[in-house]
């Protein structure tokens, strides 16, 4: 989908005012399943999110959705911050709805979701100039300071739970506890840099398996894909290697 997906819209998105539309339409998108993930979470049915089960220290947490749907959460809160700081117009909307956001993304447990709503606003506040800065770090803080104060408060109040639950598995990650999550990842991560390093310059090419046969299930991603390293740059590096990362990178740059 992906191959697909980004040269089509390359080509259809022509102008700045087709970009820009259609940039807040998927941002708004993030903040409509932010609704449905709360109303998943609130009324105990099944709105086809699913329910992702994650082992914290020795402790089953259910959490609503899968990693995918925190990230979308987590993208469009940064989106509707920014928009929120330079826009008078909708600025209630934006701020409700990044408080949506918010409780959607604690109610998700994404780790990863945090780590890409920090660098994206990393990216923001670097952008950002004069009180528009100032003005963008308040709303951080603000932001931070909510999840902290949740995590306060008893479980007895709507919404705190999932707070607690979200700080549990922050705190997991950030103290070096190795859940089923993490280990899913490193054995793989592990397995993608042997690869690349038989051959770094050109990689391995699409013939070979990335991972080893044992974590490849049977599956149609045996047949086609031979291995998901779960990490964009280490599936380039082993299949492409330095030259392949390389020219990606200039895509990159030059785009």
């Amino acid at each position: 989908c992906y191959s697909l997906f980004f040269p089509l819209a390359f080509f259809a998105v022509n102008n700045r005012a087709w970009a820009v539309r259609i940039t807040r339409y998927c941002v708004y998108s993030g903040a409509a399943l932010a609704v449905l993930m709360l109303l998943q979470r609130a009324t105990g049915s099944e709105l086809w999110l699913g329910q992702l089960w994650r082992n914290i220290n020795g402790t089953w947490v259910a959490y609503v959705g899968g990693d995918d749907y925190g990230a979308i959460t987590a993208s469009s809160m940064m989106g509707l911050l920014a928009y929120a700081i330079l826009e008078k117009e909708y600025r209630a909307f934006h701020l409700v709805s990044i408080f949506l956001c918010l409780l959607a993304l604690a109610a998700n447990g994404a780790r990863s979701a945090v780590v890409s709503a920090a660098l994206t606003g990393a990216v923001i506040f670097f952008v950002l100039s004069g009180r528009y800065r100032r003005i963008f770090f308040v709303f951080c803080a603000m932001l931070v300071g909510a999840i902290f104060a949740g995590a306060t408060l008893p479980e007895t109040i709507p919404g705190v739970r999932e707070v607690h639950n979200f700080m549990l598995g922050l705190s997991s990650a950030i103290g070096g506890s190795s859940d089923m999550d993490t280990q899913f990842r490193i054995v793989r991560w592990h397995d993608a840099v042997a690869t690349w390093l038989t051959g770094p310059v050109f990689g391995v090419g699409y013939g070979r398996d990335i991972l080893h046969r044992a974590l490849i299930g049977y599956s149609i991603e045996q047949k086609f894909n031979l291995g998901m390293p779960h990490n964009t740059y280490l599936f380039v590096l082993a299949r492409m290697g330095l030259f392949g990362m390389g020219l990606i990178g200039l895509a990159m740059m030059l785009g």
